[in-house]
Parts: structure tokens; C-alpha cells; sequence
């Protein structure tokens, strides 16, 4: 499971990286757009910080869910720029958040580590 973790840490740099390098957005539509990417990013930091702090074990429902983090990340990064549908991506990255604030709120209930 180490090797997913690290997988997704490096695509998602990779992501952060091919954001960096595009255009500065030229209207407020853009600027929303980008924050918005750089808030679930930090949200996906701060969540693997807390597995990371609590010992959390990844298994293979968390796999799934970083793998879809992932896939969300690449989704956001390719729409930079196009028509970009506010409320669809907004309603699944809290979808997910929600998720994931699951795997930490869990073992922290139940005092299960790694």
C-alpha cells in the first residue's frame, strides 16, 4: 500500500507541476477555477498529513479512494480553462472529502493505528 500512497504524491505533484505552467487565468471564472484546485489539494495534503501523523494503515478502500483523488485532480487540472460545471465538481470533491475525513475520524474513534 506504500507504493500507492507514493504513487499518488507523484502524480499528484506531476499535476500541481503541469498547473503551474499554464496561463494565469484572464477572468474571475479562471481565478475560481484555480483556487478551487488548489483548495482540494491542500484539503488531499492535509488528509495524507493526518494519515501519516495518526499511523493510519492504507488499505484497500482508502487505496480506492486516494486513486479517485487522483482521478478528480487530473478531471480539475484538464477542465482549467474549458466549461467548467461549478456545482458538478464542487458536489463530488466534497463527496470525497467527506469520505476521507471517514478514514481518519474511524480509527481515531475506534483507537486503530497501523
Amino acid at each position: 500500500m506504500e507504493d500507492t500512497v507514493t504513487l499518488f504524491v507523484q502524480q499528484s505533484r506531476q499535476l500541481l507541476a503541469d498547473l503551474a505552467t499554464q496561463s494565469r487565468p484572464s477572468d474571475n471564472k479562471g481565478a475560481a477555477q484555480h483556487q478551487f484546485i488548489a483548495d482540494f489539494t491542500r484539503m488531499i495534503e492535509d488528509f495524507l498529513d493526518s494519515l501519516r501523523a495518526q499511523g493510519i494503515a492504507v488499505g484497500a478502500q482508502l487505496t480506492v479512494q486516494l486513486l479517485e483523488c487522483c482521478a478528480q485532480m487530473a478531471c480539475l487540472a484538464n477542465s482549467l480553462g474549458a466549461q467548467w460545471q461549478d456545482h458538478e465538481e464542487m458536489s463530488h470533491v466534497e463527496a470525497l472529502q467527506r469520505r476521507l475525513g471517514r478514514f481518519i475520524e474511524a480509527p481515531a474513534a475506534q483507537g486503530q493505528r497501523a
